[in-house]
């Protein structure tokens, strides 16, 4: 199991795995697979997961999409 946070060497960026988003409105999901945030360039990315061996990958790619949608939106107004 990888641990939570990884960090770079300076600090600029870091790997957040299994946690949770924090925004000001409340929303029911809220904890994506992965979350890369760069400080430097002052971006952050959502990664979801899926398993390859899933029969309907396609199906499953959009559900993810569609499931964080909110949070997405809300980390862009942030």
């Amino acid at each position: 199991m990888p641990k939570s946070v990884e960090t770079s060497h300076g600090g600029k960026v870091a790997i957040l795995w299994n946690q949770q988003v924090h925004t000001d409105r409340t929303t029911l999901i809220n904890r994506p697979d992965i979350v890369m945030r760069d400080k430097a360039k002052g971006k952050c990315g959502l990664k979801y997961d899926a398993t390859s061996g899933d029969k309907n990958m396609i199906k499953k790619e959009a559900d993810k999409i569609i499931i964080y949608k909110d949070l997405t939106i809300q980390i862009q107004r942030l």
